[in-house]
């Protein structure tokens, strides 16, 4: 338990923590520049505007990436559910085919063995009987 608290609190410092302090320092950044915007001279508008032109294709960039990422995290979170029920499945499927391959070897070595066997056996009762 105590290791699970400590990754609460260090996943909070770590991950959370910098997440919500960036977007604040972005979101007071931006109403900063609004702020300078609002008050500024007709030349300000047509900057606006250009800005805005400009801003735009990097948005929809952005937002692909985004749809791509939050896509690889579906898969990702997918994944991690549902391996461990296929993997199962794919080991019981390859145990089968060792068994299967074990009982075949078996069955082909049987006729060696036993010609093996039946060879020291004869060896064996020859130097018995030997003087």
């Amino acid at each position: 338990m105590l290791a699970q608290e400590n990754h609460r609190r260090d996943s909070f410092w770590q991950i959370t923590f910098p997440l919500i302090f960036g977007g604040l320092l972005i979101l007071g950044f931006a109403v900063w520049i609004g702020f300078i915007a609002w008050s500024g001279s007709p030349v300000s508008q047509a900057a606006d505007t250009a800005l805005i032109f400009l801003i735009i294709p990097v948005l929809v960039v952005a937002f692909v990436f985004l749809i791509v990422t939050g896509g690889l995290v579906y898969l990702v979170i997918w994944l991690n559910q549902n391996i461990p029920f296929y993997a199962y499945r794919l080991q019981n499927i390859f145990s089968r085919i060792e068994g299967q391959t074990q009982t075949i070897s078996d069955k082909a070595a049987r006729p060696v063995l036993k010609a093996h066997g039946l060879s020291a056996a004869l060896r064996a009762f020859v130097q018995i009987f030997r003087f």
